[in-house]
C-alpha cells in the first residue's frame, strides 16, 4: 500500500495509523514484550480501517531477570542503533525506533537509507 501511495498518505490517514499503531505498542510493553520488527511490511489495514501489528518472529518477553537484550535481530533500515552495534542493551525503546523510522517511512513512501544497503 505504501508503495502504490508513495508519500501521499494524507495526515489524517498518518495520525490514525500511528495511534493505532501507538496502542499496539503500548498493549505489548505493558506486557513487557518487545516486537523488535517494527516497519510497514508488519503494519496490516484491513478495508474496515482496522489495524493490527503481525509477524512476532522476533517478539521477545523481558522477564524480572531479563530486563533487557542483546540479540541483533529485526530489519536494517528499521534497527535502532544500539540493536546494530550490539554494545549495549537495549529495551522497548528499539520498538519506539523503529516506529519512528516507520513514520518516515508512511509519510516519505520509504524509510531513510534504504538504498545504502
Amino acid at each position: 500500500m505504501l508503495e502504490e501511495m508513495a508519500g501521499k498518505v494524507t495526515e489524517n490517514f498518518c495520525k490514525y495509523v500511528c495511534h493505532r499503531v501507538l496502542m499496539g505498542l503500548k498493549y505489548l510493553h505493558d506486557r513487557h514484550i518487545l516486537h523488535r520488527d517494527i516497519k510497514s511490511d508488519n503494519i496490516l489495514v484491513s478495508t474496515d480501517g482496522s489495524i493490527k501489528l503481525a509477524d512476532f518472529g522476533y517478539a521477545t518477553q523481558l522477564t524480572q531477570s531479563k530486563k533487557n537484550r542483546v540479540s541483533k535481530v529485526g530489519t536494517v533500515c528499521w534497527m535502532a542503533p544500539e540493536m546494530i552495534t550490539g554494545k549495549l542493551h537495549y529495551d522497548n525503546k528499539i520498538d519506539v525506533w523503529s516506529f519512528g523510522i516507520f513514520i518516515v517511512e508512511l509519510c516519505m513512501g520509504e524509510p531513510p537509507y534504504i538504498n545504502d544497503q
